[in-house]
């Protein structure tokens, strides 16, 4: 996306704050983990949205940056059931009753440290949306996992998004997200910001 349109869509974004009250922002929290920063783009599109703060997850242990290393450690945690340590977290987890909870598809699963978020703490009567980024192959066990870690928790219906870059493609995909976030452009396409929008209105939170 263009860098004006791309400043466009954000202002009409701001202004669509408005719709999500006072009281739900400050009871609502996007939470996403990102390697390469494609879900970073999608968590900043919705926390423009909908005023939602927003929460990065990081591991205590950086994840390797060759991608053929990375892989061999993906896989060696789906197979292990291995759950990174994480950094600490700030936020108080306890004021928020709803979650967006944005993971990349790790070997057609959840992602790990997300799944290690989600194993930390006590998500009974919360609501989440998960959201998933793959590279087009699908999100496989990722929402049964997710909904393992959480089995107390109110599900809303998930979203995909597919992105046609991706660290297999491109191995110096971070560094050229960074120039875009840099530069005040998106990943987003037109029809990965309807989707969004769509899917924000008809599960918006509130109802809750």
């Amino acid at each position: 996306m263009k860098r004006r349109d791309f400043l466009k869509f954000s202002l009409l974004s701001l202004a669509s704050v408005s719709s999500f009250g006072e009281d739900l922002r400050a009871k609502s929290l996007i939470v996403f983990y990102t390697r390469s920063l494609n879900s970073y783009f999608v968590a900043d599109f919705i926390s423009l949205k909908t005023g939602f703060d927003m929460l990065k997850i990081k591991t205590q242990s950086p994840y390797p940056q060759d991608y053929d290393e990375m892989v061999k450690r993906v896989l060696f945690e789906k197979q292990s059931g291995f759950k990174p340590a994480l950094k600490p977290i700030s936020l108080r987890l306890e004021g928020f009753k709803n979650l967006i909870i944005i993971s990349p598809i790790w070997a057609m699963s959840l992602a790990s440290p997300i799944r290690s978020f989600l194993n930390s703490f006590d998500f009974k009567g919360k609501n989440i949306m998960p959201i998933f980024t793959n590279a087009g192959f699908g999100v496989g066990n990722a929402l049964n996992i997710m909904k393992q870690e959480c089995p107390n928790a109110n599900f809303l219906a998930h979203i995909e998004l597919s992105f046609e870059l991706f660290e297999r493609k491109i191995r110096n995909l971070r560094a050229l997200n960074l120039a875009k976030i840099k530069a005040k452009q998106s990943i987003l396409s037109k029809e990965d910001e309807q989707k969004l929008h769509a899917h924000l209105e008809f599960k918006s939170f509130k109802k809750f």
